[in-house]
């Protein structure tokens, strides 16, 4: 305690080093950060100062003062340092000129005018990776763990989204294309992928779910599964043709360890995702020209920029299946919701001009009015998403809390928001934060969540 009020200057949040020099709560905080942190709420309060592996983190778990530190010009609070830090440390990328506030302004109105277009090249993506090759035999049940589920149905029609694909033409697809189709996936035909491109699918989805196998946590009740039953939730499926991950091969050794398939996959994908094989790649995203454009301007050389790609690979894809596993996850376990869900659905289809096995794409204006399936998958994200918005102070400066207080933070320290804790779980918002709400009326908007529990 002696220590902490020497380190302490009038006007900062309570600092608290923990019990080991330099490490501070490093070990604590790795292993669950939403643990550790709800008791240094319940100790200090909503704002504090921690020691983690020899950096002062300042975490702050008041919403109410959130604005203060977003709106916060990048002069004082900033997030480039620990973005590059990210880049380097996770990805090895090292990109001339980079600034996080450009390249966004330069993509997002891409993204804005081409929603409507990727929307329908979405649409027939998963109906041709779901449904397969309609005049093949259909095969027969199987079963495979919910999580990898996930990845496989959404990751490819993705990738073909934003990479694009070599096409083929149709007197030779079922021949040719049969026969430059990875075993198993029998939905690729359409899209005529190669020998390489057809790997590429399959480390991503081998990849990344190891990757976030170790991210994703649950409180364990009495009788409850533990995380692995859960992520391994086997679910009967019937593919047109079965498909098996192998790992990776290196040097004629099995590679079984997440870390070391995650380094093997980051290199060859830095070979399939190359500008010179992207080059060679039809119906690529408006998105993935533009963004290749950035780079060029920016004088980054081809290898980093295939670096640049993995990079942005994780960024828009990595997320998306630990999201579609928590919304399955919620629906499977709850046949009411996932009855609503279906209604909303099938109710919305309905009023459409064509039937849904004539229909190219899902209207905008569908996908628009569906506050059943929104509001299911906003609360499966605020049970489960638990992500950290950094900011690095670059000069000292005086923070101001929403309840009229002010606190001193330095120069060099990190700032830290939680959300996850607060608002997300906070009871003065939810009465039960631990349970799943959906709207309570169909499809009529109202404030707040209903009380059907999911």
């Amino acid at each position: 305690m002696s220590t902490s009020l020497a380190l302490l200057r009038p006007g900062e949040p309570p600092l608290d080093l923990g019990s080991i020099p330099w490490l501070g709560h490093a070990l604590e905080f790795g292993k669950d950060a939403a643990s550790f942190l709800t008791r240094m709420k319940k100790k200090h309060g909503d704002i504090f100062t921690v020691l983690v592996g020899g950096r002062y983190v300042t975490v702050l778990l008041d919403p109410h003062s959130y604005d203060a530190v977003v709106w916060e010009p990048r002069t004082k609070l900033d997030f480039h340092a620990y973005a590059v830090f990210l880049m380097e440390r996770i990805f090895d990328v090292q990109l001339p000129h980079y600034s996080p506030s450009d390249e966004k302004a330069k993509m997002k109105p891409t993204l804005h005018r081409d929603l409507q277009a990727l929307t329908d090249a979405m649409y027939t993506n998963l109906r041709t990776v779901l449904l397969g090759d309609t005049t093949e035999e259909a095969g027969g049940w199987r079963e495979m763990g919910l999580l990898d589920f996930s990845y496989s149905c959404l990751l490819s029609p993705l990738l073909f989204l934003s990479l694009g694909y070599f096409p083929v033409s149709p007197e030779c697809r079922c021949a040719e294309s049969a026969r430059r189709c990875p075993p198993g996936r029998a939905g690729w035909r359409c899209f005529g992928i190669g020998p390489w491109e057809g790997r590429m699918p399959l480390c991503v989805s081998c990849s990344f779910p190891c990757c976030v196998r170790s991210t994703i946590h649950l409180r364990r009740t009495d009788g409850a599964p533990t995380v692995g039953q859960v992520l391994d939730t086997q679910i009967r499926i019937k593919p047109k043709r079965p498909f098996t991950p192998v790992p990776w091969r290196q040097g004629g050794r099995r590679i079984t360890g997440d870390k070391d398939r995650a380094c093997q996959v980051k290199g060859r994908l830095w070979k399939l995702l190359s500008p010179a094989r992207l080059a060679t790649r039809a119906h690529r995203s408006r998105w993935l020209e533009s963004y290749l454009l950035h780079l060029e301007e920016t004088g980054t050389a081809e290898a980093m920029q295939a670096r640049a790609m993995v990079l942005q690979l994780w960024a828009t894809q990595g997320n998306m299946g630990p999201a579609a596993f928590w919304l399955l996850l919620f629906l499977l376990k709850n046949p009411e919701a996932l009855a609503a869900v279906r209604g909303e659905l099938e109710q919305l289809l309905s009023r459409a001009e064509q039937p849904i096995s004539q229909m190219t794409t899902i209207p905008q204006k569908v996908l628009d009015s569906m506050p059943v399936l929104d509001s299911v998958l906003s609360e499966s994200l605020r049970l489960t998403a638990a992500p950290f918005i950094t900011r690095e102070v670059v000069v000292d400066l005086a923070l101001p809390m929403a309840d009229g207080r002010e606190f001193s933070l330095r120069r060099g320290d990190r700032l830290l928001l939680f959300p996850f804790l607060s608002p997300q779980k906070d009871p003065e918002i939810y009465t039960d934060p631990e349970v799943n709400y959906i709207l309570g009326t169909m499809g009529e908007k109202i404030s707040g969540f209903g009380t059907s529990q999911i």
